[in-house]
């Protein structure tokens, strides 16, 4: 009770290589820049930040395996 319970999936990727990843499954051309002085939301983040703590509760799904699905490509918005 008014505990924390982290979940996460298989694998660890840094973000911009994440969304590269994304992008390529989806056929979208746009190029991910990285800047590794950006912030997330205002603050630096160290290599680890975002990633769960031992203990956490990690998931079967690899990403390859999630972006394969077809209900993970975005559809066109209905005009």
């Amino acid at each position: 009770m008014n505990g924390i319970v982290e979940i996460a999936g298989p694998e660890q990727f840094q973000l911009d290589t994440l969304i590269r990843r994304v992008l390529r499954a989806w056929n979208d051309p746009r190029e991910v820049v990285t800047d590794p002085q950006a912030r997330y939301a205002g603050a630096a983040l160290a290599e680890r930040s975002l990633v769960p703590d031992d203990g956490a509760v990690l998931g079967e799904t690899r990403i390859d395996d999630w972006l394969s699905r077809s209900d993970t490509v975005p559809q066109p918005a209905a005009r």
